[in-house]
């Protein structure tokens, strides 16, 4: 309505220098005058009282000092016909095509985006405990960050698998060695050995070195001068002062079989200490992570021939 008000205002201001112009502002038009047949407006054709184009209409006989009555809303002072053409053609002009309201100026309120909810994060997919371990004597199970296990062929490398990690084989699978003195056999994956034949005390197992066949004998090479040919029956080993990965540590004594000239003779002596590390975990090297799923994930360092290495297992939660 305001945009309206001002636009009738200023057309008012147009009518009236018109009217001025013909001498017709104080008494009833000539619509000779203005290029259409004489005619009178009737009442019915202005805007009825308490309508808006009413209140329209009183603004602008208020603005111009006009006071006509129509249905008994306002006094005369003019010809009913001119005022009553004044108002019809302002309000038929400026109100009969609808204008846009400014900014401001009772503009419908603008309605809010419907909120976009933000997708929802996917959540991380369970993963399986999973643990190296050995599926048997030549594979290991290995397990990806994921906690999927797959298998390694230790045997394909000429390993063994202990504790889950591919190691050095105890033996040479399927051949006769020595072994603290006795004749043993290895199995057909190096990973154990057993007795084939006792040689102490009457002998002691030897490898030939040309041969590199292993025997039980009661003679050795004259051309040998206290040569040690094996130890056994060993005392206790202290590895308290090696890495805990280490697999030799101090010597410690031991029974001998010694060759003097080709003689095999018997007594004591001191020997490194030798044991097995492989798959053994660091003690203090877990990190459990978060739970997820039920599952964390532990990162630890695992003996490997001799040395610690970083690996990793899902387990439960």
């Amino acid at each position: 309505m305001t945009a309206c008000y001002f636009e009738i205002r200023k057309m008012c201001a147009t009518l009236v220098l018109r009217f001025y112009e013909m001498g017709k502002l104080g008494g009833e038009l000539d619509f000779h005058r203005l290029g259409r047949p004489n005619h009178h407006v009737h009442h019915d054709a202005m805007p009825k009282c308490g309508s808006h184009n009413a209140h329209i209409a009183e603004e602008i006989v208020r603005t111009f000092d006009w006071s006509f009555p129509y249905h008994g809303c306002m006094s005369v002072n003019m010809s009913s016909s001119a005022r009553a053409l004044v108002v019809v053609a302002l309000l038929s002009t400026a109100c009969g095509k609808s204008e846009s309201p400014k900014s401001g100026e009772n503009a419908p309120a603008k309605t809010a985006p419907a909120a976009v909810e933000p997708a929802a994060t996917p959540k991380k997919a369970a993963k399986t405990p999973c643990a190296p371990a050995c599926s048997d004597a030549t594979h290991a199970q290995v397990c990806s960050e994921d906690g999927v296990a797959s298998l390694v062929d230790c045997a394909a490398k000429g390993r063994r698998c202990v504790r889950g990690v591919c190691a050095e084989q105890l033996c040479k699978p399927g051949a006769l060695h020595c072994h603290e003195g006795e004749l043993y056999k290895c199995d057909e994956t190096g990973s154990n050995r057993k007795v084939e034949k006792k040689c102490r005390p009457d002998g002691i197992c030897l490898t030939d070195a040309k041969t590199k066949v292993a025997s039980c004998i009661q003679k050795c090479d004259k051309a040998l001068q206290q040569v040690t040919l094996a130890s056994y029956e060993c005392e206790a080993c202290d590895f308290k002062d090696v890495p805990f990965c280490a697999k030799t540590g101090p010597e410690t004594s031991c029974s001998e079989a010694v060759c003097n000239g080709g003689e095999i003779s018997y007594g004591a002596g001191m020997s490194e200490c030798v044991r097995e590390t492989d798959g053994l975990i660091v003690p203090g090297s877990e990190k459990k992570g978060a739970c997820e799923n039920a599952t964390m994930t532990v990162q630890y360092e695992v003996c490997v021939d001799g040395k610690p290495e970083k690996r990793s297992r899902i387990d439960g939660c």
